[in-house]
């Protein structure tokens, strides 16, 4: 009787847990591309 809830807890658990790591690689790639596009725009204004 309680072993499929288990099972789901369990699922539920990796699901936010998939979530928020796909979050912070979101956040870190978006990071990483506003400051290259920002040091190339340096770098055409200084040219």
């Amino acid at each position: 009787m309680s072993r499929p809830f288990c099972l789901l807890r369990i699922a539920v658990r990796n699901t936010s847990f998939t979530i928020s790591v796909d979050r912070m690689f979101t956040i870190s790639i978006r990071l990483a591309f506003t400051k290259a596009r920002d040091a190339m725009r340096e770098n055409h204004a200084a040219a």
